[in-house]
């Protein structure tokens, strides 16, 4: 009888100390610090446009989730603008962007990442500023084939392929 009393009395303090806690406080516990998500824009490219869900972000990181809807290759540069510069009157070289006239590429999501119907993510930590998102593929359009005098080279960013991105 002494045995079972014993294996009781020890069985009833296992589980009153399972119930309370097993002497901890009563609150919660401290959660763990997270570094903040960042904002998340969404940008949409097709022919011949670049659509962001956003205008305006905060600085810090920020998420960009770019789908290529269109029928070609597209690519994404983000690129930060020289002061005075906006992302329809940046300068044309070979039929690109001059970009170190323009600014600072940030970073960029090339075509061969982003082929029509798929869809990629980049995180870049951004400064205040004023930014381009453009499209940097340029197209070369044989007038006399094998002739490269007679190349025209046309930049998607030149159909129209931009947006502008304000970070504060």
């Amino acid at each position: 009888m002494e045995k079972t009393s014993r294996f009781s009395t020890l069985l009833s303090l296992a589980l009153l100390a399972d119930l309370t806690g097993c002497g901890q406080s009563d609150r919660p516990p401290a959660l763990a610090q997270q570094a903040p998500a960042g904002m998340t824009v969404n940008v949409t490219l097709r022919e011949w446009a670049v659509m962001a869900d956003k205008t305006t972000v905060a600085s810090g990181p920020v998420v960009f989730r770019v789908t290529n809807t269109g029928t070609l290759p597209h690519e994404l540069v983000i690129l930060k603008l020289h002061p005075g510069m906006t992302p329809d009157t940046m300068p044309v070289k070979d039929g690109g962007v001059d970009e170190s006239a323009s600014g600072t590429v940030i970073d960029e999501i090339e075509e061969t990442d982003l082929p029509p119907t798929v869809t990629q993510s980049k995180t870049v930590t951004l400064t205040p500023g004023e930014y381009a998102l453009f499209c940097a593929v340029v197209e070369n359009n044989d007038v006399a084939p094998g002739t490269a005098t007679n190349q025209t080279k046309m930049s998607h960013y030149q159909l129209g392929m931009f947006a502008k991105l304000t970070v504060s």
